[in-house]
């Protein structure tokens, strides 16, 4: 998961799904990407923050993120009867690992082989939907010059741009081919905004 004092309160589905198993009663542990390990016995553990029992559960979720406290336990993965997996994109590739060793004796939500396949938007953009009738058009790529073909012989005058590996709806741009002096900047930005390290971008037909 990720860390507990940068969930928004108001829109966090996890803080939710947490406060529920905390209200009835449900022993509940964070597990963080780092603190996974296997000791000599290949016995999987990860280095716990795990939610100490309160008198009275408070109802507002703001009430009850700011009143939770944590001790820290060395727990063992297969001790846990359900593990829910609510890291944001993109996936961590070591974390799966780690739990493919336990995935016959926990109950892990979603499924390691699934998160695995379908860790970033290629998999929906991949699959058959020939009419689009249930996905946008859709264009992944790094390559400028073919996004700019793409921009300027689309139908619409408006095309979504967003970067393949954001979330929640960051970096989402509605981009207006009337704007074009700024379609090679916005590229750039998108496309080189780590230096060497190019990112992927995704164009998507503008759906009314």
């Amino acid at each position: 998961m990720y860390p507990w004092n940068t969930i928004k309160i108001a829109e966090d589905s996890t803080l939710r799904m947490v406060h529920e198993a905390v209200k009835r009663g449900h022993k509940v542990a964070i597990i963080y990407h780092d603190s996974f390990t296997v000791d000599e016995d290949t016995h999987v553990y990860a280095l716990c923050d795990v939610i100490m029992k309160q008198q009275k559960v408070p109802v507002s979720m703001a009430a009850f993120h700011k009143s939770v406290k944590f001790k820290q336990e060395f727990l063992p993965l297969r001790g846990f009867d359900v593990l829910f997996l609510r890291s944001n994109p993109p996936i961590d590739v070591v974390m799966l690992n780690f739990l493919d060793s336990i995935k016959d004796d926990v109950f892990i939500m979603n499924d390691i082989d699934g998160l695995r396949k379908a860790s970033t938007k290629i998999y929906p953009a991949t699959l058959y939907d020939p009419n689009h009738d249930i996905i946008p058009k859709t264009v992944i790529s790094k390559n400028k010059k073919f996004l700019k073909k793409v921009i300027n012989e689309a139908q619409s005058d408006k095309i979504i741009m967003k970067p393949l590996d954001g979330y929640g709806g960051s970096g989402v741009i509605i981009l207006e081919k009337s704007a074009k002096k700024n379609i090679n900047s916005l590229l750039e930005f998108y496309i080189d905004r780590e230096g060497n390290n190019s990112k992927y971008v995704i164009l998507q037909e503008y759906v009314e």
